[in-house]
């Protein structure tokens, strides 16, 4: 019966072009506890979903299911990044996606690739204080300090590049003592 009714989840999330029959479903797989990433992934990428819904539908599984919330938000900020270009609500998954670990530094790499070098946003201002500030707690600094590095490269400040190449090599030495 259980696999029945994941399989019919899962046909209905990827299929689906009904946000009513999408919310019926979620509502099934909330009540029955279905505790399944790959699902949350279909149902998350389903190309009929809004921003807001898909911000509601990512916010419930993350409540319900709080151990699968770094991957959940990880999978919306991709989403939000690639499916609609929305780098501020990007920029927040990738946010709430650190608070949950903030030791991985993947979803810093993530985050610092939103920084729009054609305009001068709050977001871009935003990405590198969060990511400046937050850093301290990666277990791999020297990845995040080396992406800093070829950001401000990019930006054309050679200073902040050569103090952050500086930090990726130090963390690297750290890294490889521990």
């Amino acid at each position: 019966m259980e696999k029945n009714l994941r399989h019919n989840l899962e046909k209905l999330f990827r299929d689906s072009n009904s946000i009513d029959a999408l919310f019926d479903a979620f509502q099934i797989l909330i009540f029955k506890k279905i505790d399944d990433l790959n699902l949350f992934k279909i149902l998350l990428a389903n190309p009929t979903l809004s921003p807001d819904e898909l911000k509601f539908f990512t916010d419930k599984i993350s409540s319900e299911f709080k151990h699968q919330s770094y991957e959940v938000f990880y999978w919306t900020a991709t989403i939000f990044e690639t499916k609609f270009g929305c780098n501020d609500y990007a920029f927040n998954y990738y946010v709430k996606t650190i608070n949950v670990k903030p030791f991985k530094y993947e979803p810093f790499l993530n985050l610092i690739s939103l920084f729009d070098y054609e305009m001068d946003t709050l977001t871009n201002r935003a990405i590198i204080e969060f990511v400046e500030n937050a850093v301290e707690f990666v277990d791999c600094k020297s990845k995040v300090f080396n992406f800093l590095a070829s950001h401000y490269l990019k930006t054309g400040n050679d200073c902040m590049s050569r103090i952050y190449e500086a930090k990726a090599e130090q963390s690297q030495r750290d890294e490889c003592e521990d």
